[in-house]
């Protein structure tokens, strides 16, 4: 037998809820996608039940797999801008020995800075540009046109900079991210400290566009702290994995008349054991994990809509225009957006129960 992935997940979850039945005290904790397929199984346990007690319950409807279209990864390589080559002569520089630039200058030049990662050419670029203005105080060196220039050419180019820094970062691309894993129940440490490197960020960036040059010596300290953080990431994972299971089972529920299931006293026996389902798995062990997923991204989004959103600012490719929908659809509230529609399921969900309920309630 083949099996499809969504199946296949239902079937490895089965066997972890087994598995915890046995090792209770192994600290093992059913994971919210195990109770939704739990809630899952035993809806269509019941509802089949409550079915064939109607006589009129013929062909019975099914669950049926459904796929979510999510736009592809970014090629972030592929966003990047290019920035103006700007060189200065090696015998030129030994008159900016006194004020600290021609060491500067000697550490870029070198083997290992031809290597920088993104965050130290971003520092790098803003140290320039501090020290070419203490260099240019000194009275020898006020009238030095050629380091104007290029003291002007940097600041004109640190916006790009800092966007090919924002694009190129491992920890920063990690972060906006599909992890390997849905978020956990517990624990929200590791979006706290994105939130914090994402503000560090933000101000950075606001400075650049005041023309002041920002602090940066906790840049690398801040974004060490970003690996291995995967709370956003699993939170993205987590969505994908809920949205098609409750779009699977809010079409097979869809395909059921409320009648049907309140027609007569032996199909309201299994009403109330459906209610019973539904208070436990879904309103008790579900509802507070969704609820979780909204808060981080009311946490989160806007701070990542600014800061890589502006990466397309003046762009018109067609891999700025992908990025832009990836962006919209893992980190806003459009109505096409991933929270959108699994909001949007949720809703149908309940709304589904309330009207059970009312019509379950009309024939009692």
């Amino acid at each position: 037998m083949i099996y499809t992935k969504h199946v296949y997940q239902n079937k490895k979850n089965k066997v972890l809820i087994l598995l915890c039945a046995f090792l209770p005290l192994a600290g093992c904790t059913p994971t919210p996608l195990s109770i939704f397929d739990t809630y899952e199984a035993r809806l269509e346990k019941t509802l089949t039940k409550a079915l064939s007690a109607n006589s009129n319950s013929n062909n019975l409807p099914s669950l049926e797999s459904v796929s979510v279209n999510r736009p592809t990864a970014p090629r972030f390589k592929l966003l990047e801008r290019p920035i103006p080559e700007m060189s200065m002569g090696l015998v030129n520089t030994f008159k900016y020995a006194r004020c600290g630039l021609q060491e500067l200058i000697g550490q870029r030049n070198s083997g290992l800075g031809r290597l920088m990662p993104p965050s130290h050419k971003l520092r790098y670029e803003i140290t320039f540009i501090d020290i070419a203005e203490i260099c240019l105080a000194e009275e020898k060196l006020q009238n030095d046109e050629e380091l104007k220039t290029i003291l002007v050419e940097k600041r004109q180019a640190l916006p790009i900079v800092f966007n090919n820094f924002i694009i190129n970062d491992k920890e920063l691309r990690h972060l906006i991210s599909v992890g390997k894993n849905a978020l956990e129940e517990e624990g929200n440490a590791g979006l706290t400290q994105a939130i914090e490197v994402l503000n560090y960020l933000l101000d950075i960036r606001a400075q650049i566009e005041q023309s002041s040059m920002p602090a940066v010596t906790q840049l690398e300290p801040l974004l060490s702290e970003l690996y291995g953080n995967n709370s956003v990431p699993n939170l993205l994972k987590a969505e994908l994995l809920l949205l098609p299971k409750l779009q699977s089972l809010n079409q097979y529920l869809s395909t059921i008349s409320h009648n049907r299931i309140c027609a007569n006293k032996a199909s309201l026996k299994h009403a109330e054991v459906l209610f019973n389902i539904n208070q436990k798995y879904f309103i008790e062990g579900l509802q507070g994990y969704l609820a979780k997923l909204q808060r981080y991204h009311f946490n989160i989004d806007n701070l990542i809509i600014s800061l890589f959103m502006p990466v397309n600012k003046a762009q018109s490719t067609s891999q700025h225009a992908e990025f832009e929908k990836y962006l919209k659809y893992y980190f806003t509230s459009e109505p096409d957006s991933l929270q959108s529609q699994l909001k949007n399921e949720i809703q149908a969900h309940v709304k589904w129960w309330v009207n059970l309920r009312k019509t379950c309630n009309n024939y009692t």
